[in-house]
C-alpha cells in the first residue's frame, strides 16, 4: 500500500498484490509491443494507437478484480523514441495495471537500439553494453529513460512466481555462447527445482521462431549476398536463426515448455520445434470442451521442445508478413495479449484475449503432461528420448496396456484364421469361382494342374492331401 503527497493532498492510496513464490497456482499476462494509446490523432509515432488504451483497461481490470497474478511486456514498451511526454502518458496509462500486480518488463529495439558510435565508452574505449545490431530504432534513447522510469530495468532477468518460472532475455544485445546473457540463461534454467515450479517459460523480444518473409536480403542493404557488413543481421529471418543457433540448445536442454516472442505486430502460435532437425516435434490436437475447441500440445514426461508464441500484438500497428510457414499453428491480425494459467503441475492453459472486441477469446491452447515436469530436469538426449517410457508415469502404463491388447487381437485373429483354414475352408474349386466373379467372364479351366498354377501365383496352396 502506497500514499504520495501531503497530508492535506494525499495522492490516491494503491494496494498491490503479491504474488506467491512458488507451488501455488498462477494467472500471468504475456503480451509485447504495446505503445501509448490515443483516443485522437496525437501521435509522435505511426506504430501505435487506440488499441492499447484497451489492452490497459483489460489487464487493469482483471488486476483489480484479482484475477491475474502478474504481468509481463517484452519490449517495445512506450515507442516514445525520445519523446520523454510519451513516457509519462503511457506510465500513466498502465498505472492502474502496474500499481495492482508485479509488472515485469524487458527492452526491445524500441528501447535499446542507437548506432554504434552513439553508445558511451568506457575507459578502454570500450561501447558499454552497446546493442546488437546498431539500428536507430529508440530515438538516442538507448535504454536510459527505460532504465530510469522502470526501476533501474535489468538487461535480462528471471523470477518464479508460483509454479511458474519466467526467464526474460534481451534480444537487443551480446546472447552469442558463452556471453554473459547465455551464461545466466543458463544458469538460470539450470537453477529451477521443477518438483516446485514444474513450468518454465523464456520471454524475449525478437522472435526465435517467426512466421515472417522478412529476411536478410531486406534488411541487410548494399551487403554483399544479403550478409550485413556491420552489425548482426536484424531481419526476422536472421534474428530467428541466431536465437535458435546460440539459445535454442539450452531451451531443449533444460525442458523449457514454452517460449514468447514480440516484435511483429501479430499473434502467432507455432508448434514445438526442433532447432536442429527444423522440424516440428510437436503439434496441437483439437480438443472440443463444452461447445469450444482447446489446442492441445500433450506432452511426453518432459517437453522435447518449447511451443512457441509470438504475441506482438498489444497496441502497435500489425506487421502483415506472414508467410504460411510449415510449422505455423495460427496467425491472427488482432490486438490482444496471452493470459496464461498454470492450474497444476500437469496442466498449464493459455488464451489470447481480443482486447477490442470484448475481451473475446480467440485462440485457446492448453500443454498437457502426466508427469507434471518433475522429471523436467536437465537430461541428455537418450534420456529425453525415454522420457515416454519412464517407470510408473502413465504414459508408460497406457503403452503398455496397449501393447497387451494388440497381443491378445493377433492371438484371436491366428486362431480364428487357422480353424478357418483346416475346418470352414469352401471346395476348392469354390474358392476359385468366388475369386473370379470380379474378372470378366470366361471359360474356366479346373482341372487340378491348373488350380496349382493358380495357387503359386496367389500365394496359397490347393493340393490335395
Amino acid at each position: 500500500m502506497a500514499m504520495l503527497g501531503s497530508p492535506d493532498e494525499a495522492s490516491e492510496v494503491l494496494t498491490m498484490y503479491i504474488p506467491p513464490t512458488e507451488s501455488a497456482e498462477v494467472t500471468l499476462a504475456m503480451l509485447a509491443d504495446m505503445g501509448r494509446g490515443t483516443t485522437d490523432d496525437s501521435k509522435t509515432w505511426h506504430e501505435y494507437g487506440t488499441p492499447s488504451i484497451y489492452t490497459s483497461q483489460v489487464l487493469g481490470e482483471l488486476a483489480s478484480a484479482n484475477k491475474l497474478d502478474a504481468a509481463f511486456l517484452f519490449g517495445d514498451l512506450s515507442y516514445a523514441v525520445g519523446y520523454s511526454s510519451v513516457w509519462e502518458e503511457w506510465l500513466d496509462q498502465i498505472e492502474p495495471l502496474a500499481s495492482a500486480v508485479p509488472f515485469q518488463v524487458s527492452m526491445g529495439n524500441h528501447e535499446y537500439n542507437s548506432p554504434f558510435d552513439t553508445w558511451p565508452k568506457d575507459t578502454l574505449g570500450n561501447a558499454y553494453v552497446p546493442d546488437r545490431y546498431g539500428g536507430g530504432d529508440s530515438g538516442g534513447e538507448c535504454g536510459v529513460p527505460a532504465k530510469t522510469l522502470l526501476g533501474e530495468v535489468e538487461l535480462f532477468s528471471g523470477v518464479t512466481i508460483g509454479m511458474v518460472t519466467v526467464v526474460s532475455m534481451n534480444t537487443e544485445i551480446d546472447f552469442d555462447t558463452g556471453s554473459d546473457q547465455w551464461e545466466f540463461i543458463k544458469n538460470q534454467l539450470a537453477a529451477v527445482d521443477r518438483q516446485q515450479t514444474p513450468w518454465v517459460v523464456l520471454t524475449g523480444h525478437r522472435p526465435g521462431l517467426i512466421d515472417s518473409s522478412y529476411g536478410s536480403c531486406d534488411a541487410c542493404h548494399g551487403g554483399d549476398n544479403c550478409t550485413c557488413t556491420e552489425g548482426a543481421d536484424p531481419s526476422d529471418l536472421g534474428v530467428m536463426a541466431a536465437l535458435q543457433r546460440e539459445i535454442g540448445p539450452l531451451l531443449e536442454e533444460y525442458r523449457v515448455d514454452l517460449a514468447f516472442w514480440g516484435h511483429n505486430h501479430v499473434y502467432q502460435r507455432h508448434c514445438a520445434y526442433n532447432y536442429a532437425t527444423g522440424e516440428c516435434t510437436m503439434r496441437s490436437a483439437p480438443l472440443e470442451v463444452n461447445g469450444s475447441t482447446i489446442a492441445v500440445y500433450e506432452q511426453p514426461m518432459c517437453p522435447p521442445s518449447p511451443v512457441h508464441i509470438v504475441v506482438g500484438a498489444a497496441g502497435a500497428d500489425f506487421t502483415r508478413n506472414s508467410n504460411n510457414a510449415s510449422y505455423s499453428e495460427v496467425v491472427l491480425y488482432e490486438h490482444g495479449f496471452v493470459q496464461l494459467h498454470a492450474a497444476n503441475s500437469t496442466f498449464l492453459e493459455g488464451k489470447f484475449i481480443d482486447v477490442v472486441h470484448g475481451s473475446v477469446v480467440l485462440d485457446h491452447f492448453a500443454l498437457v503432461r502426466q508427469s507434471g515436469g518433475k522429471s523436467c530436469e536437465a537430461a541428455s538426449p537418450e534420456e529425453q528420448e525415454e522420457d515416454l517410457f519412464a517407470g510408473g508415469s502413465a504414459a508408460h502404463v497406457v503403452f503398455i496396456f496397449t501393447v497387451v491388447i494388440l497381443a491378445v487381437l493377433a492371438v484371436v485373429l491366428v486362431f480364428y484364421g487357422v480353424t478357418f483354414y483346416f475346418y470352414d475352408r469352401p471346395p476348392k474349386n469354390h474358392f476359385m469361382l468366388r475369386e473370379r466373379e470380379y474378372e470378366e467372364p470366361r471359360d474356366l479351366d479346373l482341372d487340378q494342374d491348373h488350380l496349382e498354377m493358380q495357387s503359386n501365383v496367389l500365394g496359397s496352396s490347393f493340393r490335395s492331401n
